[in-house]
């Protein structure tokens, strides 16, 4: 893949805070965004790994890392549809399945019932470059969710819930993942393309956890493994905490989790009455709504945080740059 580099990423990793945003309900960015790279193709479900050196992405149904550090491009592998990959607390392994379906017929997605189908979970060591399979199922699945309570990842099956353990023998818990371990905490939530399911107990009971019904486009797990937020197709951001009922929190898409607040970020749907005219990044926190940009013109999408908490990545609906923008600590 040829790449354009606009700017030293490096530099942007360890530049200062230069502000943070205004608490009226549309405000300017306290730094201009600016482009990092710009790729061949569209990028498309950015996830920026939880240490804030990779960033994985799709291309059509190919996913691909990039190292931020170094500014190198690894292609993956071919995907199913959705967000079928997740990165590791570690910020070096990132989860993912592939899958292959029997028949002539290749237009594969992540919905339990299909039939003919295969699937293989996977785990590509990004500082390695490598992948291998972790595990082989005889079904199409859920999404890979991970559990950073318990270095873990569940996925959702006909035959039902099934965990993959990445622990290696350098791995160490954390008290508060000791604490889950010992039984202080309960319940798990685990992604499909139906909708966010939530497990109590020892998975002995399954809740679909109600929203619009229009099936889930993405998620994203806070840091603690405690709640999840997601997107549904027609346009809706849900978040659920503990297993409790889901909440609708906005219009908008590509929600993702402030690696150390309670807070979010998305595109946020920009209302001409009831009808959607576009997308701007929007922060949402226990006390208000507000955005972070401001352009009629173009679609702000996927954001992530840095893991200061203080840079957000994100991308342009149908353009092939990446951008950084400083926001807030």
């Amino acid at each position: 893949m040829q790449i354009t580099r606009f700017i030293g990423i490096y530099a942007f990793l360890t530049a200062s805070l230069c502000g943070a945003p205004g608490a009226l309900a549309v405000v300017a960015p306290p730094n201009k965004p600016e482009p990092v790279l710009r790729l061949a193709d569209f990028p498309e479900m950015l996830r920026l790994d939880p240490k804030g050196r990779f960033l994985a992405f799709r291309q059509g149904n190919t996913l691909k890392v990039l190292d931020l550090k170094g500014n190198g491009v690894h292609r993956v592998a071919d995907v199913p549809t959705g967000p079928a990959f997740s990165w590791a607390p570690d910020g070096f392994r990132l989860l993912y399945i592939t899958a292959e379906r029997a028949s002539a017929d290749k237009n594969i997605n992540t919905v339990a019932n299909n039939s003919g189908i295969t699937t293989n979970v996977e785990i590509f060591d990004a500082a390695l470059g490598r992948s291998k399979t972790v595990r082989k199922l005889a079904s199409a699945t859920g999404f890979p969710t991970m559990d950073a309570r318990t270095l873990g990842a569940y996925v959702f099956t006909p035959d039902g819930l099934t965990t993959v353990k990445l622990s290696f023998p350098d791995d160490r818990l954390a008290k508060w993942q000791i604490a889950h371990r010992d039984g202080q905490a309960t319940g798990k939530y685990v992604a499909t393309a139906g909708g966010m399911l939530w497990f109590s107990g020892e998975a002995s009971k399954m809740t679909q956890l109600e929203d619009d019904g229009s099936a889930l486009e993405s998620f994203s797990m806070s840091p603690d493994g405690s709640a999840a937020v997601w997107a549904t197709a027609d346009g809706y951001i849900y978040r659920s905490v503990s297993g409790s009922a889901a909440d609708r929190v906005d219009r908008g898409r590509d929600p993702a989790w402030h690696p150390e607040k309670n807070e979010l970020i998305y595109s946020g749907a920009r209302m001409s009455g009831h009808k959607i005219t576009g997308y701007d990044l929007k922060v949402a926190d226990a006390r208000d709504k507000r955005f972070i940009t401001n352009t009629p013109f173009s679609d702000e999408r996927w954001p992530q945080w840095h893991s200061t908490g203080k840079r957000v990545f994100y991308t342009v609906a149908r353009t092939t740059d990446i951008f950084m923008m400083e926001q807030g600590s």
